[in-house]
């Protein structure tokens, strides 16, 4: 009678425990590629949802203000104002902050027309190009001037 070596069935659990070994770790990479892929457009969305946000409420002000700049202080009154720009900065939650500690930075630059009240809204992040960028107008009332004022 022959014996059968122990060898044999040895090297068949070790070549089953590396397979599965393997299978499990390719199949870990791709759940961690998911999860990744999951994070960066929830991270975008949120994004997005903010800049909407501010897009709408900033011109719901230009088109019921008279188009100057303090207008935007009721809705951003950290924003630093000059002439024809405010400026506000947000941290990563999306929470009014200094420009040292910004993640975010919304910049309202007023353009000056007499026919209508316009504004150029952009959206930057720290150390990257523009996230947003967009243009809105509204045109002026008989009793409003290019300053806000009456013309008469």
């Amino acid at each position: 009678m022959r014996r059968k070596s122990s060898g044999s069935r040895s090297s068949l659990f070790l070549i089953e425990l590396i397979l599965s070994l393997l299978v499990f770790s390719l199949v870990s990479t791709v759940c961690i590629r998911l999860f990744a892929a999951s994070w960066k457009s929830r991270t975008a969305a949120r994004e997005w949802n903010h800049i909407q946000e501010l897009t709408v409420n900033a011109a719901e002000i230009l088109e019921a203000g008279d188009g100057q700049t303090e207008d935007f202080l009721l809705l951003f009154p950290e924003g630093i104002v000059s002439d024809t720009q405010v400026e506000v900065s947000f941290d990563s939650h999306w929470a009014s902050c200094d420009a040292e500690h910004a993640a975010y930075t919304l910049q309202l630059k007023l353009i000056p027309d007499t026919w209508s009240k316009t504004m150029e809204i952009t959206v930057q992040k720290r150390g990257q190009d523009m996230l947003y960028q967009q243009e809105i107008g509204f045109p002026r009332t008989a009793g409003q001037d290019a300053k806000g004022g009456d013309p008469s």
